[in-house]
């Protein structure tokens, strides 16, 4: 069975992110009241929120990685604007074989890659990374331009919504 097909309690066993006895009683009380198996073992206190995403960005097949670690240079930063980087909760991390690796803090977001493919005008490549990290990085590569993107993107599109009227 492949990562990607792998059931999110199977990826977070083989994580280590919990125990069996976890999952089994994260089960029960979804058998009970219904809900996410990841938001009831987070609930419960038997993992982090970040643990869940990088399961689930395995289960997309995604690769994990530990953005903290990463260097991440002035020249592959500058790939993607601090606004798009903002709005899509992504950071460009490194160029490999021609191919643009982009860190995504939302392993359910993977769709927008084809958007950043075009951004960028070349192939893309996305990997997982603990929401946190993505936003140390954004404030570390983008500083407040990060910040200030969301308003800048939502102002724009205001402005285009008033001159349609």
């Amino acid at each position: 069975m492949s990562a990607a097909r792998q059931r999110l309690g199977d990826v977070l066993l083989a994580r280590g992110a919990c125990t069996q006895a976890d999952i089994q009683a994260a089960l029960a009380e979804q058998a009970r009241g219904g809900g996410h198996l990841g938001d009831i073992l987070v609930g419960m206190g038997r993992v982090e929120r970040d643990q869940v995403l990088q399961a689930l960005g395995v289960q997309a097949g995604l690769e994990p990685i530990d953005l903290d670690a990463e260097t991440i240079t002035s020249e592959v930063a500058a790939r993607i604007d601090g606004a798009t980087c903002t709005l899509y909760r992504a950071v460009p991390v490194r160029e490999q074989d021609g191919v643009l690796v982009v860190a995504l803090a939302d392993p359910l977001n993977a769709s927008v890659l084809p958007d950043i493919a075009f951004i960028v005008g070349g192939e893309v490549r996305g990997v997982i990374a603990g929401e946190e990290a993505v936003d140390r990085a954004l404030a570390r590569h983008y500083g407040g331009a990060a910040d200030r993107g969301m308003a800048a993107v939502l102002d724009e599109v205001k402005s285009s919504a008033g001159a349609i009227d």
